[in-house]
């Protein structure tokens, strides 16, 4: 007998599943009479299911199209869609350690169930304690310790259903146990440099270290904070400690170095008057310099002029004009130098005194002189003229010679530096005085006759006026002037002066 051809079949089995569920498809086939096997394919969709015989598996969310087909000659089949749903998270618990390290990273994992559970994916998130940790990481679970203490985060299902789980997580203080005080150790008297250290392990919590000069801050240097101060040269111990519970400590030794002259910078001015002094003034720089003092000196050699100035300690005094080259040498090492090139123009009289007497003998001769202010004057000479009453004097050079008695004769002196400076004096020519005096008249005169009296006075330039009295026998002349008139016979005794 001929089996019956099916004539249609009908899919029996439910239309979803689950993501990771099995079904067992059923399907009815028709005429009872016909074979009711069928095979079962995926037309559409086989990225969301398999299937394996009758038996159907969700892979992924999605929809995919089953078909039941004849195996006799037939050719008749079903399709029908099934939809594959998510499997939801029912509950998940966090994973990992309960506490680790500071400076030190964990990786968040949630168990989840069901284990087929389609989503599985967790948001995670900081709870509380933020400033103990941060989260990052290409999925955002990965938890970084930055500071000690206690953080909570919370996971939190993504495939729709929210369920939240926070767990705490412990954050251990990390100590120091190795400090490497910083190399550099050299400071200059009245500078500072900042402190530093290298602590161990590098994910220590708390890097931070006290500074302190063993003994305390002294006459050297001092510490504030964590800037090392140098006062005056010398070697001091500097202690760091760590300020955690590790109780670290390294000890290195710093110079404090005396601060040299950079440069110098010639204060004074450089151009003098001959004769006049002046004290060199010079700043050493930097103003930190533990020895500005400065040595002065007369450059030599090399076709300068010599004795233009002389140097005594830090005075200066101008010899005569001419230019010099003053050389500044910083002592603390002898290498600074600073040139400067100093002037000396001539010393201008400024006023003249004629020092020589007021008066001159009439036929004599007189040498004016004189003194110039200031006394260190480079040219001090003058010239003489006369300047009125040249009627009475003479003048050679500075030789002034009474001619005539009278007066005065204005002698003025002139600087003969040109720059103006002049003087004047009044002289007068007095007569020479009297040494002698012969009565050239005759010695006796007739009664009732008269002569005239005559005297020469000596020397020539005295004043040859005389005056005539008569001193006893008056009763035998009269006098009038030099007119003497006999009036009787007798002796008379005449004077003059």
């Amino acid at each position: 007998m001929v089996a019956a051809l099916v004539t249609s079949i009908s899919i029996t089995s439910v239309d979803n599943i689950f993501d990771g569920e099995r079904l067992t498809l059923a399907a009815n086939v028709e005429p009872a009479e016909a074979a009711q096997t069928v095979n079962w394919t995926i037309t559409a969709g086989s990225q969301f299911a398999s299937i394996n015989g009758n038996i159907l598996t969700g892979t992924a969310p999605g929809r995919v199209t089953i078909r039941a087909s004849a195996t006799d000659s037939s050719g008749r089949f079903a399709t029908q869609q099934f939809t594959v749903k998510p499997t939801p998270i029912t509950s998940f618990t966090i994973g990992g350690p309960n506490s680790f390290a500071d400076g030190t990273s964990i990786t968040l994992s949630a168990t989840v169930l069901p284990a087929t559970a389609s989503n599985q994916t967790i948001s995670w998130s900081i709870f509380s304690g933020g400033n103990f940790a941060t989260l990052g990481g290409a999925n955002g679970n990965v938890l970084t310790a930055t500071a000690p203490g206690v953080v909570s985060i919370t996971g939190t299902t993504t495939d729709g259903t929210n369920l939240s789980v926070t767990k705490q997580f412990t954050v251990n203080a990390v100590p120091i146990s190795t400090i490497t005080i910083g190399a550099l150790r050299t400071v200059e008297n009245g500078s500072s440099i900042p402190l530093t250290a290298t602590v161990l392990p590098a994910n220590a919590s708390d890097k931070s270290v006290s500074w302190a000069i063993s003994g305390g801050n002294n006459a050297i240097a001092s510490i504030n904070g964590s800037t090392f101060f140098g006062i005056t040269p010398g070697t001091v111990s500097v202690i760091a400690s760590s300020v955690d519970s590790g109780n670290a400590t390294a000890s290195a030794d710093f110079i404090v170095t005396a601060v040299q002259v950079a440069s110098i910078d010639i204060t004074s001015t450089n151009n003098l008057r001959d004769g006049q002094t002046q004290t060199l003034t010079a700043t050493a720089l930097p103003a930190e310099a533990s020895d500005k003092t400065i040595a002065w000196t007369i450059k030599t050699g090399g076709g300068q002029a010599v004795g233009i100035v002389s140097i005594s300690g830090n005075v200066i005094t101008a010899l005569r004009p001419g230019a010099a080259t003053i050389i500044a040498t910083a002592t603390d090492r002898g290498t600074i130098t600073k040139e400067q090139r100093f002037t000396v123009f001539p010393q201008p009289v400024a006023s003249i005194l004629i020092t020589s007497a007021g008066s001159v003998v009439n036929g004599e001769s007189l040498t004016l002189t004189h003194s110039v202010t200031p006394a260190t004057a480079t040219n001090q000479t003058v010239s003489w003229r006369i300047s009125s009453g040249g009627n009475f004097a003479s003048l050679s050079g500075n030789i002034l010679t009474g001619t005539a008695v009278g007066g005065p004769v204005v002698v003025v002196a002139t600087a003969a530096d040109g720059r103006g400076a002049t003087q004047s004096k009044n002289i007068t020519v007095q007569a020479a005085a009297a040494v002698s005096v012969s009565i050239d008249s005759a010695a006796e005169v007739f009664d009732g006759r008269s002569i005239n009296l005559s005297a020469t006075v000596s020397p020539s330039g005295a004043n040859q006026a005389v005056v005539w009295s008569i001193s006893a026998g008056g009763q035998f002349a009269n006098l009038s002037g030099n007119t003497l008139s006999g009036t009787a016979p007798g002796t008379v005794t005449g004077e003059f002066h």
